[in-house]
């Protein structure tokens, strides 16, 4: 009988809670992960900034040639010979032969 009670003592004694090496390998395997989270938290938020400067970028591009492409086009339709073109001309001072 004797013999019983400590075994009975032991299984419940050691069913009792959780052991500090078992804390210790769940802390240490809760830690890996969030190192994981965090690692692919920052590459995502790099790449973020890079495909914001980069659409930024073309952004700028884009309008700096639909401008470009404005201005040409306005001065293709005008013709130089025509009177206002004709009007804005400098004129010259006759110059006397000698």
């Amino acid at each position: 009988m004797i013999r019983t009670m400590k075994t009975e003592r032991r299984a419940t004694r050691r069913t009792r809670g959780m052991s500090t090496m078992e804390v210790l390998a769940g802390a240490a395997l809760s830690l890996a992960i969030l190192g994981v989270a965090m690692s692919f938290f920052t590459a995502q938020q790099r790449a973020l900034r890079v495909q914001t400067t980069f659409t930024e970028s073309q952004n700028v591009t884009r309008t700096f040639l639909d401008l470009l492409g404005a201005s040409f086009g306005r001065r293709a339709t005008t013709r130089p010979t025509s009177n206002r073109a004709a009007s804005r001309a400098p004129e010259r001072s006759p110059t006397r032969p000698t």
